[in-house]
């Protein structure tokens, strides 16, 4: 504008000097207008051009200065917040610089933006502040406060981003660690002051906890669970006690603890803390400082009473954290209580109070305790208690039975502490009656023979015990148990259709019966006697009266005849039922007969008057008759044109026909087959300790045979060998191990258009390789042994030999022979002339352990006394001659006077102690010594009456084997070699009187 003006100026200024008007060459007028090609300026001069407006000629003019300098400040470049600004001396009229007189202004300051930081989430921090006028932009800093270094660096400012905006979502935090943040404005490469907030800390929610007592030591912890949490930190504490950590549990979901470290009736308090895994390390939420409070139960303790004869025992059961147990007594009809022990450690469980007094009832309890600082805390006591009371106890009746119309058995359980029992009885409303005293705890059962068939008893017991010379005798069971002898009822065993008129009647026996009475019925009639049988043993009877196919019931009652009258049992009011039918075909076999076809075979029903052959392709399937077989002998059929290796199921029914009509029996068993090679029969046994033995009947048509193994019964077989041979009956498994059992199963093949066809399989067989059973015998070995031989077996490790009193009687181990070398054992110290039965078997020791043969057959043998030792003659008759004491020992170790006296002979050796005394000659058993082993100096001793006037005494033994009274033939054992009365070591002293006078024995042997 200003140069505009100065041109307008210059312009009018030349017109007015130069005073002339300006012509085109086309003489028309020119109409011009200036214009300036170079302004002029107060410093300089211009140039400008006259143009016509009409036809566009010009005319150059110089234009002088025309204007004086008209100084005003004007900006150059304005300052910003970055860079700094300039300004200048102007021309106010062209707008001319004055060079020499430029100024520069400093750049502006940014301030300080208002900053605010929160924590937004358990990962995330947001950051938002002012907007800051100038700014381009913004800066964000963060630093770690120093107590959490250990899961950051940041201990200076660190710079995290510039942004434009006036927020910030910090996503690179950890949960529970504090931050500072600072942001300044920017603007080029001029940045403001900071603004900082401290200690921002990102967190964890705190879970809410509940608590509640399960028991006297378990306390269930429940909480809700925490958003980004990896898991929880428990911590408990007792009374006035610190926090204590109780257990780390990982996963967020886990939000259930079950303390089971309480003890009881405490009061706890549990807290709780979330936190997450962060660089190895955990943060944590804040946590709840004053906890859930809970209180454990109180606990009772479970106690147990059980007394005997001489004490009472308490048992309990462990109370947890129980230091000790008080134990308390009262007797039953008080109500104080009195601490009778004090028993320390938690463990102990038992208390044996040996000072309760005989036939006292008490009352127990106990206290569990344990100390909490200076106080001791009890648990509750079991009130009223348990009661106790030192006594026998009533014995109690197990069982009392009629074991026949004679006899009745009464059972009852042992008592501790009893020296034996009185058994009472009584019948009717009697009164109790002792009908017999057993000795000993364990006899613990009587059989009552002295019983009338018919008649009610009933028997109780007491159990005594003797102290201090007093007999002291339990209660009794004042009730009983009773029982009434009488015969049995017969047991129905079957009514079976005999024939299409006969119906066959079963029963069992019945002990004592003289016969039983058949009875019969229709159903819904009136029973009615249809045979009297006699004999004990009858035990069958056929209806012959019966129609055919009307339902019959039958009972029996057994009777016996007491003097001429019929005492009959009871009877089975239900009977059992019979029908009068033709009988079901008896299907005897159902096999191939060919590989196309299959025979069935079955019994002659008599009455009928043919059969009906039916046929499915399943057990369950559908059968169709397939032919009707006319005549009652005709009982076989063939189906042919089977197919190989298909099964086929068949039944078999008979009919009879009755004007006209065909009358069924009921269908045969299901027969099946198919058309094959038949099933293998075979065998196998131990061939010895590493090997078994297979063998089989041939199979017509077989082209070889397959041996199968496994090596358990659930196990698989599996081919152990083939032989194609037609003719092969035998295969020897040697791959066995000792012990080891192993199944087997053969079958048949036949080679078809070059394929096998497999016929069955045989049983599975079973077998272990052991030693083989010895090969033994057993003969007498002299008056007091048995001699056992037998062939070494191969692979044996050694022998055992077991011996029973009866063949089959309870075997027991008598001698263990180690090594295959010794073949033979002598069993001594047997009775003599008393038969025994052995058994042997081998064994090998494999791993340690024995693996044993089967046992050897039996065998008996009874030692057998030396020929002038033998009883002979008959019982109680002297024979005139005598025969020695004592066979096998001949030293005199005193003999008849000995310079003292002495009335008699001793005879002593090596191992005579319960060698056997024998009777010199037959007679009678005159006096027994068996009580007393004192016995006036001869111990326990035996005197025989010959009858002769001699008699003869033996002494000092250790058992008497006779009674008196009893008759005693010659050689005959009657006491054993012993150690009693006046003696100082095992003999037998034997003396032989005439008329009562010592003779002396020697003059009657040679």
């Amino acid at each position: 504008m200003r140069k505009f003006c100065c041109l307008l100026l210059a312009l009018l200024f030349f017109c007015s000097a130069s005073g002339m008007d300006a012509f085109c060459e086309e003489a028309h007028v020119h109409t011009g207008a200036w214009v300036t090609e170079l302004e002029p300026t107060c410093t300089a001069n211009g140039s400008a051009t006259m143009v016509c407006t009409d036809c566009g000629a010009s005319v150059s003019k110089s234009l002088p200065a025309s204007h004086q300098w008209n100084a005003a400040y004007a900006v150059d470049c304005a300052p910003t917040y970055a860079l700094p600004g300039s300004q200048s001396i102007h021309c106010a009229v062209c707008d001319a610089i004055d060079a020499e007189r430029v100024e520069t202004i400093p750049p502006l300051t940014l301030s300080a933006p208002e900053i605010s930081a929160s924590s937004d989430g358990f990962d995330q921090i947001s950051i938002t502040w002012t907007p800051v006028e100038g700014a381009e932009g913004y800066r964000i800093y963060r630093k770690t406060a120093a107590a959490d270094w250990a899961y950051s660096d940041e201990e200076d400012w660190v710079c995290l981003d510039t942004t434009e905006s006036t927020s910030y979502l910090d996503a690179a935090v950890f949960c529970g660690v504090s931050y500072s943040y600072a942001v300044t404005a920017v603007c080029g490469e001029n940045e403001g002051n900071r603004a900082e907030v401290c200690s921002v800390q990102n967190t964890l929610s705190v879970p809410e906890l509940e608590a509640s007592p399960l028991s006297d030591f378990q306390i269930s912890l429940d909480w809700t669970p925490v958003s980004g949490a990896d898991g929880y930190r428990l911590y408990r504490k007792s009374g006035a006690g610190n926090w204590e950590g109780l257990r780390d549990l990982s996963g967020n979901d886990t939000t259930l603890y079950i303390d089971e470290t309480g003890l009881w009736n405490t009061k706890y308090a549990y807290t709780i803390r979330a936190f997450r895994n962060q660089n190895g390390a955990h943060g944590f939420s804040d946590w709840d400082s004053e906890g859930c409070c809970v209180t454990t139960a109180q606990v009772t303790p479970e106690i147990s009473v059980r007394s005997d004869y001489a004490k009472t025992t308490v048992s309990w059961k462990q109370i947890r954290g129980a230091e000790g147990y008080r134990i308390y007594r009262k007797p039953a009809d008080s109500t104080k209580w009195k601490r009778i022990a004090t028993l320390s450690g938690g463990e102990t469980r038992r208390y044996i109070d040996k000072a309760a007094s005989y036939g006292v009832s008490y009352d127990y309890t106990i206290r569990g305790y344990r100390h909490d600082g200076d106080r001791i805390l009890l648990t509750n006591d079991c009130s009223p208690g348990v009661r106790g009371r030192v006594f026998l106890d009533t014995p109690t009746l197990r069982s009392v039975s009629a074991k026949s119309y004679a006899k009745i058995k009464i059972t009852w359980e042992p008592v501790a502490g009893a020296q034996g029992y009185d058994l009472y009885r009584k019948s009717g409303t009697g009164s109790w009656k002792k009908i017999r005293t057993l000795t000993g705890q364990s006899a613990a059962s009587y059989t009552d023979a002295s019983v009338l068939t018919g008649t009610a008893y009933t028997y109780t017991v007491r159990a005594y015990r003797t102290e201090n010379g007093t007999r002291l005798r339990s209660a009794y069971d004042k009730t009983g148990k009773s029982a009434t002898p009488s015969l049995s009822v017969p047991t129905l065993k079957s009514a079976t259709s005999a024939g299409y008129q006969q119906i066959k009647v079963t029963w069992e026996s019945v002990a004592g019966a003289d016969g039983y009475l058949l009875y019969r019925k229709t159903e819904g009639g009136s029973w009615k006697r249809l045979l009297t049988l006699k004999g004990h043993d009858t035990q069958t009877a056929t209806d012959n009266t019966a129609v055919t196919g009307t339902h019959y019931f039958y009972t029996v009652k057994a009777y016996r005849l007491v003097d001429g009258e019929k005492r009959c049992s009871g009877y089975d009011k239900s009977g059992i039922k019979g029908t009068a039918k033709l009988s079901k075909p008896a299907l005897q076999e159902t096999v191939s007969a060919g590989y196309h076809k299959i025979k069935l075979t079955w019994k002659k029903v008599p009455g009928a008057s043919g059969y009906e052959i039916y046929r499915a392709d399943s057990e369950d399937g559908t059968y169709s008759k397939i032919e009707t077989v006319k005549g009652a002998s005709n009982v076989t059929f063939t189906d042919t044109k089977r197919t190989c290796g298909t099964c086929y199921y068949y039944k078999v029914r008979a009919y009879r026909s009755v004007e006209g009509n065909r009358v069924y029996s009921g269908m045969s068993k299901i027969g099946s087959a198919k058309p094959q090679l038949a099933k293998t029969k075979a065998k196998c046994v131990s061939g010895g300790y590493d090997r078994v033995k297979l063998s089989w009947d041939a199979v017509g048509g077989a082209s070889g045979y397959q041996i199968y193994r496994k090596t358990s019964k659930n196990g698989t077989l599996k081919l152990l060998k083939e032989i194609a041979k037609p003719d092969a009956k035998s295969y020897t498994d040697s791959s066995c191990t000792c012990g080891k059992t192993y199944y087997y199963a053969v079958r048949a093949f036949r080679t078809v258009n070059g394929k096998p066809v497999f016929g069955k399989f045989s049983s599975t067989l079973t077998a272990k390789a052991l030693p083989a059973a010895p090969s033994a015998s057993a003969k007498s070995g002299g008056y007091d042994r048995v001699k056992l031989s037998w062939k070494m077996v191969s692979g044996a490790s050694g022998y055992e030999i077991y011996r029973a009193s009866s063949k089959n009687g309870s075997y027991s181990r008598l001698k263990t022979i180690k090594g295959n070398k010794t073949l033979s054992y002598t069993d001594h110290g047997l009775e003599h002339q008393t038969r025994l039965y052995y058994k042997i078997r081998s064994y090998r020791t494999v791993d340690g352990k024995k693996l044993y043969s089967p046992y050897s057959k039996v065998l008996s043998a009874k030692p057998v006394s030396v020929p002038d030792d033998q009883a002979t003659g008959k019982k109680g008759v002297a024979t005139g001659t005598l025969s020695w004491p004592a066979p096998g020992y001949s030293w005199l170790s005193s003999s008849w006077g000995d310079g003292r006296g002495h009335k008699g002979i001793d005879i002593a050796g090596s191992g005579i102690h319960g060698s056997d005394v024998l009777a010199v000659d037959g007679g009678v058993v005159k006096e027994v010594n068996d009580y007393s082993s004192w016995g006036s100096g001869y111990g326990y001793y035996v005197i025989l009456d010959h009858g002769n006037n001699h008699t003869t005494m033996y002494a000092h033994c250790s058992k008497i084997c006779v009674k008196e009274g009893q008759k005693i033939a010659k050689g005959q054992r009657i006491a054993k070699i012993g150690n009693t009365g006046d003696s100082t070591g095992p003999h037998l002293h034997f003396e032989i009187r005439y008329r009562g006078s010592p003779t002396d024995p020697m003059e009657f042997f040679e």
